[in-house]
């Protein structure tokens, strides 16, 4: 586990893959597209569904938003190093995660 992070406050986790299959994810209030650091050694490459080690998106469990009041929905997606959690995903491809 990363130093300092068992004390940290859990931060949402938004997202999405767009229509053209890029992995964007919320940074300081801002989506951005996500680049790729492992497929090349020389160049880089935005992350996305073209890549074999592009999972599906899919649901897992729910959570309650206190600010709206209501449950929404858990979302995971694995990429090549790891499982992605998200509170909040759409996909635009075509209706999945959404």
């Amino acid at each position: 586990m990363p130093a300092n992070t068992e004390n940290r406050e859990r931060q949402e986790m938004t997202g999405k893959i767009d229509k053209d299959g890029h992995l964007w994810i919320n940074r300081a209030g801002t989506l951005i597209k996500q680049q790729c650091r492992s497929a090349y050694e020389d160049t880089w490459d935005y992350c996305g569904h073209e890549c074999p080690l592009f999972e599906e998106p899919y649901k897992n469990g729910q959570w309650y938003d206190d600010k709206s009041d209501s449950i929404k929905d858990n979302y995971d997606l694995a990429i090549c190093k790891k499982t992605l959690h998200f509170d909040e995903f759409t996909d635009e491809r075509g209706g999945q995660g959404e």
